[in-house]
């Protein structure tokens, strides 16, 4: 799962791959080779996630890291995964939470919950560009709930959510 994180260009991709350097592994590992396995072939695919050819002690992985639409396109069956409450009256705090499901050669094998926090100063940021009279629009490839608490905490009031990469650049010309 390290490798295809690593091999992501993708932010929250970038923050799962440098949880496991720091807790798992040596910093200074290649990226190509991490824990004697050996990143093969990695493809990013815009809103969704990514899949990694890995190779270790001679055998080959798949893994697929992304969203519940690259599991469904990779054929990998989530209903197997514990259900898990995704709302706030259920008193949990990954209400906002990103989900990251996890495929090795086509078999579910786990999903992590990432939660964003605000910072300050970004909130402070929305609230000067409105007080200049802009209007502050928030477009994310993240599902609905993430989305809506990121935006809330940011006193952003307009929000996109679950839009594909194309679908944000259509939005932006559309607002301009």
């Amino acid at each position: 799962i390290y490798g295809t994180q690593k091999s992501s260009r993708h932010p929250l991709a970038q923050a799962v791959a440098k949880h496991f350097a720091r807790d798992m592994f040596k910093e200074k590992e290649s990226p190509s080779i991490v824990g004697g396995i050996h990143v093969d072939e990695s493809r990013e695919i815009p809103g969704r996630g990514v899949i990694a050819r890995l190779v270790a002690d001679g055998k080959v992985f798949v893994v697929a890291s992304g969203n519940e639409s690259l599991m469904r396109d990779q054929k990998i069956d989530l209903s197997s995964a514990p259900k898990i409450p995704l709302n706030a009256q259920d008193g949990t705090e990954i209400a906002g939470g990103t989900i990251v499901w996890f495929g090795i050669n086509g078999k579910l094998a786990g999903r992590a919950i990432l939660t964003s926090t605000i910072r300050e100063r970004a909130a402070q940021a929305v609230h000067r560009l409105m007080l200049e009279g802009m209007e502050v629009v928030m477009a994310s490839g993240d599902r609905e709930a993430a989305v809506a608490v990121v935006a809330r905490a940011a006193g952003i009031g307009s929000y996109h959510a679950a839009l594909m990469p194309e679908q944000k650049v259509r939005l932006i010309k559309s607002l301009q």
